[in-house]
């Protein structure tokens, strides 16, 4: 079995952002509700050492809330996992990573192994990206801190309606992130399936993806006018453009084929499982 990265569930439910499309709430909870689980620590050393042995190089520190509400676990999960991998990554939605007492634990995960600081983002106009997560965060001063603090910048993007949804809006990102100095770029599309469990997230999201004509399009151009220098079987391709790396993937695990699989997930109580929507995607 060859897997591409460890991902790491931190905290719980509970989040400080409002996006609509919300993944969480789109999958099932797996037994976290809103206050800090225990962790399985035994059974995260075993899910290192099985993603080390089949090929992962990177441990992605993830969550079903925002991870950063719980900065002690955060600490702990760096220093576990740094034993293991040469590259960890944090995915956050931001919000704290401008406040002082956050500032204090980015340093001093960044000193215990983190390398990556991954921001989720729907545009790089503040305002536009406010309107998705309910709170408006000064992006290019967020950059600006983690790149001072000595750490990388992975910018991940939507593309749906009213934010990036045309070539234009997406090079307004990508010129964005090349000043910023933003280390990797990718582009996700919006999109759930027929076994989200949200009503709710269901019908918003499908009255905000864009048609397949328009990803096309996007795809097409940047496959046209940079250089592609990178594709893995899961479905990502990066590309050079402009000298800015950027990527296109989508969010959901990709269902594997024969012996190779995008992640394993490992969750506080210790489940193993190598996708986000399937109880029954549960390796131990």
């Amino acid at each position: 079995m060859k897997v591409r990265n460890l991902a790491v569930v931190a905290g719980s439910m509970a989040c400080n952002g409002r996006c609509p499309f919300c993944i969480a709430k789109a999958t099932p909870a797996y037994g976290l509700g809103l206050g800090e689980p225990e962790f399985n620590w035994e059974r995260l050393e075993k899910a290192a050492r099985l993603a080390s042995k089949s090929g992962a190089t990177t441990a992605l520190i993830t969550g079903k809330g925002e991870p950063t509400l719980f900065p002690e676990q955060v600490t702990k999960l760096v220093e576990k996992l740094s034993k293991t991998f040469p590259i960890i990554e944090l995915q956050t939605n931001g919000i704290l990573l401008g406040s002082k007492s956050l500032e204090k634990y980015l340093a001093e995960w960044h000193a215990k192994g983190l390398d990556i600081i991954s921001l989720s983002i729907s545009h790089c106009d503040d305002r536009k990206n406010a309107a998705i997560l309910g709170t408006e965060v000064d992006l290019r001063k967020t950059i600006e801190t983690v790149h001072r603090l000595g750490l990388s910048v992975r910018l991940t993007c939507l593309l749906m309606k009213g934010c990036v949804d045309s070539v234009e809006e997406a090079l307004k990102v990508l010129r964005f992130s090349k000043e910023c100095g933003v280390e990797q770029l990718s582009f996700r599309e919006l999109g759930c399936d027929e076994e989200t469990r949200n009503a709710e997230v269901k019908s918003w999201v499908a009255m905000h993806v864009l048609p397949q004509s328009v990803l096309g399009g996007i795809r097409e151009f940047f496959a046209k006018n940079g250089k592609k220098i990178m594709t893995l079987d899961y479905g990502l391709v990066v590309y050079d453009f402009e000298g800015q790396n950027v990527g296109f993937t989508n969010c959901l695990t990709i269902k594997p084929e024969e012996e190779s699989i995008r992640q394993l997930i490992c969750f506080p109580d210790g489940h193993i499982r190598f996708d986000w929507r399937y109880n029954g995607a549960t390796i131990m």
